[in-house]
């Protein structure tokens, strides 16, 4: 049975990080037209609120898990 756990585990993992990665690339290429030094800086700037919206998703997880009781370790 934990066998079967285990690979469970594996495919929700794979399965959110697909979705971070698809939607990265969404994100990073959204408003770019075309190739150029227009481009960098939409890509820049693109990848920087990508950073941002993690950091602050990650965050508030961590602060709902917290309040809730539901902590992780590290073991």
């Amino acid at each position: 049975m934990s066998y079967l756990l285990s690979i469970k585990d594996i495919l929700t993992v794979a399965t959110i990080l697909s979705l971070l990665v698809v939607g990265s690339l969404i994100t990073l290429n959204s408003g770019v037209v075309s190739v150029g030094t227009d481009r960098c800086r939409l890509v820049r700037s693109n990848l920087s609120q990508l950073i941002v919206s993690l950091a602050g998703s990650a965050l508030f997880l961590m602060m709902i898990q917290h309040i809730i009781g539901f902590r992780l370790g590290l073991r």
